[in-house]
């Protein structure tokens, strides 16, 4: 895919006169990536949050995943994106993965995580300053490896913590063009796959559609739905 791209770039852009190598080959089908943070993971990993000596990346954690912003988004996160009088986080088209701005809806957490920063470090620059050429904190990786060691758990990306803020937004039953919108997605289709990964609404479905079967069947415990007989069965 990477090589069809390249190529194709090239004879447009450079106007050459050239076939492309990579068309017409059958590529191996991508695999989107399905982990969330679990409900059960939650205590646990707030606990672990809790201890993090660290406070930039305490916060950054935090509003990772209160915003569902990219990864890039929150570690440029700037003073001038964020209005805490309206509660938004303004990114600019020059940031969004799109090409449009967004204008994300900060919750209340997210809004008194942001307060709490500003009174000890106050409004100027970046949310995340750091010492590097970029201005802004990198590199949080390390944090988030010990994070996830002290809380216990696996195979967690930074990135997943947006994912995880869609699943538990489906899973309350919010519409996926709402939740969409938040994320700043283009189409509809970009958040849909996020609803494979919400358990509840699916459960919820089951529970009912079981409940009206029983009650329909005059049936309260399924286990005593069929007594068991003693005796010879018939061929």
């Amino acid at each position: 895919a990477l090589v069809r791209a390249v190529f194709n770039f090239g004879i447009k852009e450079l106007d050459l006169s050239l076939s492309n190598p990579a068309a017409g080959i059958k590529m191996h089908r991508e695999e989107s990536r399905d982990r969330r943070l679990h409900a059960d993971e939650l205590p646990k990993f707030f606990e672990a949050l809790a201890e993090e000596e660290n406070v930039d990346i305490r916060d950054y954690v935090l509003l990772s995943l209160l915003t569902g912003g990219r990864r890039s988004n929150v570690l440029s996160m700037r003073w001038d994106e964020i209005s805490l009088e309206r509660g938004t986080w303004r990114i600019p088209s020059s940031k969004a993965k799109a090409g449009e701005a967004i204008e994300v809806p900060l919750s209340t957490a997210a809004q008194e995580i942001l307060r709490s920063r500003a009174s000890t470090n106050g409004k100027q620059g970046f949310v995340f300053p750091g010492p590097g050429r970029a201005g802004h904190l990198v590199e949080p990786r390390k944090g988030w490896e010990r994070i996830l060691r002290r809380a216990g758990i696996e195979d967690l990306r930074l990135h997943d913590l947006r994912r995880s803020l869609a699943s538990f937004q489906i899973d309350a039953g919010v519409s996926l063009a709402v939740i969409g919108k938040g994320l700043g997605h283009q189409s509809q289709a970009t958040t849909a796959v996020y609803a494979r990964l919400a358990q509840e609404p699916v459960r919820d479905a089951m529970e009912k559609g079981a409940a009206a079967i029983l009650a329909a069947a005059g049936v309260t415990n399924p286990a005593k739905v069929v007594p068991i007989r003693k005796g010879k069965r018939s061929a």
